[in-house]
């Protein structure tokens, strides 16, 4: 585990009001308190690229079966087990949050103590495809103006009202 968490401001305040409505564990809780006291909080853009987080996939390996597994950490209301989307506020986002690629962390799952080891981790997964659908959008909307010159009004009305 890292000396010190790494955690964007909206992460912690996640966290803390997570802890605030007893919605984890004790020996969680007090795991997390920890962390947090010493948790060094960044902007988003400034959050190392190894570092778990938000919209992050992470590759985790279970020390003692030696398996692996990929993990998406969404928004709670984005949760979706079977497709492999967790909550950052689930045990194993709560485990890993913070932490680096390399780091092994000791967590109290429901199932027993386990040792896991954070073994990639790749950021922004949903900014990335959000950018490239904007980018669609506005291609779209020039190819239509430049087709039908009577769609221009509407364009810069959408433009102005911040749709473009």
């Amino acid at each position: 585990m890292s000396e010190n968490i790494v955690l964007t401001t909206g992460i912690y305040d996640l966290i803390k009001d997570h802890l605030r409505r007893r919605k984890t564990t004790i020996q969680e809780e007090e795991i997390l308190l920890g962390q947090l006291k010493t948790a060094k909080q960044v902007r988003r853009k400034e959050l190392p690229e190894d570092v778990v987080t938000i919209n992050c996939e992470v590759k985790i390996k279970d020390i003692a079966s030696n398996e692996e597994e990929k993990y998406l950490f969404v928004d709670a209301k984005n949760e979706k087990v079977k497709k492999g989307k967790y909550s950052i506020l689930s045990p194993i986002g709560l485990a890993t949050v913070g932490n680096k690629v390399g780091d092994q962390i000791t967590w109290p799952f429901e199932e027993g103590e386990k040792k896991i080891e954070i073994l990639g981790s790749a950021g922004d997964q949903f900014d990335l495809s959000n950018l490239f659908f904007q980018i669609c959008l506005v291609m779209g909307a020039i190819s239509l103006v430049l087709t039908k010159p009577k769609l221009r009004g509407i364009f810069f009305i959408l433009q102005i009202n911040g749709v473009f």
